[in-house]
């Protein structure tokens, strides 16, 4: 396997010529918390570290050119999961398929050290990468829709959402395994009772509570101009979806150009109401996850199914490069 090491100040040259060429594997962080890849690697360094990333390095000569590239990892608040948001060099490139394969064991093992026990990535429906990420012991549990709202006009709140607090972990905890397929709790390490995604600083929440029951969550991430909304219903209550997304609406602020919201494959009864209130289909992407407290796993083949595209009738499906202008 190739040479894979945490990034140093020797490691810059690499990061600034290949950033430009790197392959976005987290939309939401690419447009919410947009940091260049250099940058977001000097502030994970060392005693420099004031932000959230973790970046390795691959470097190795060849006959005829030098083999390089790079892997970025964003921790979660508590540090024990990390989301995969970049790699590069891109998949056209010589060797890439290796170089790729080398980063994300070299990642995962790095990021074990730091005691993370999960990687999670999304990979484009564009993204030719299924077999590299599966290769490497990462493992797909579900899919997601992004849609787009690029003209806000909120019609007036219908008053059913209130501002979470820690409070409400417990009834989010009981929603979320309501409304969420065993495999993918078990997938995210939240199977077991009460248990619910903790809340990410800087972010807004709000539930709709019903009596001592709380039948959705909305968390809302703040960029310049933009937000990204995850909703999360009760399956008995979808059909007031139409409400709570006029609500959501309604809360942003002024200057919002431009909302996304993620909808994943066990959260059909969220598209329609979507769509009734002007948002479009952009993307679909695939979320996998990497269990580190596992052992690596052999090179396994990909199920046919898992990474077909979906047959019904869709809106043809937006390049990535389109959805982040």
């Amino acid at each position: 396997m190739m040479s894979v090491r945490p990034f140093g100040l020797q490691h810059i040259p690499i990061l600034y010529r290949l950033q430009g060429g790197s392959t976005v594997l987290d939309l939401e962080h690419a447009l919410m918390r947009a940091r260049s890849p250099l940058w977001a690697a000097l502030l994970g360094h060392g005693s420099l570290a004031e932000g959230p990333f973790c970046t390795v390095v691959l470097t190795e000569p060849a006959d005829d050119f030098a083999l390089e590239g790079f892997a970025q990892a964003r921790l979660r608040p508590g540090a024990q999961e990390a989301d995969l948001v970049r790699l590069a060099p891109t998949l056209d490139a010589p060797e890439a398929e290796r170089i790729w394969r080398s980063l994300l064991l070299g990642l995962g093992v790095h990021l074990a050290r730091l005691g993370v026990q999960r990687i999670f990535a999304r990979l484009s429906d564009e993204l030719e990468a299924a077999q590299v990420f599966l290769d490497s012991g990462f493992v797909l549990y579900t899919r997601e829709d992004v849609f787009q709202l690029r003209q806000v006009s909120p019609q007036g709140a219908v008053g059913l959402l209130e501002p979470a607090d820690e409070d409400c972990r417990w009834g989010i905890g009981r929603l979320y395994a309501a409304a969420t397929p065993k495999a993918v709790r078990l997938a995210e390490g939240l199977a077991n009772a009460g248990a619910a995604p903790g809340f990410v600083p800087g972010d807004v929440s709000y539930v709709w509570r019903q009596g001592g029951d709380i039948l959705a969550h909305v968390s809302i991430a703040h960029g310049s101009g933009v937000c990204w909304v995850r909703m999360l219903m009760h399956p008995d209550h979808a059909d007031r979806a139409a409400d709570v997304i006029r609500d959501v609406l309604s809360r942003l602020p002024r200057r919002t150009q431009t909302v996304y919201c993620s909808a994943r494959a066990y959260q059909v009864n969220l598209r329609g109401p979507l769509q009734d209130a002007g948002f479009r289909f952009v993307t679909s992407q695939s979320v996998l996850v990497r269990q580190n407290a596992l052992p690596v796993r052999e090179a396994q083949t990909a199920p046919a199914v898992a990474f077909e595209k979906r047959a019904e009738a869709r809106t043809p499906t937006a390049a990535r490069h389109d959805v982040l202008t």
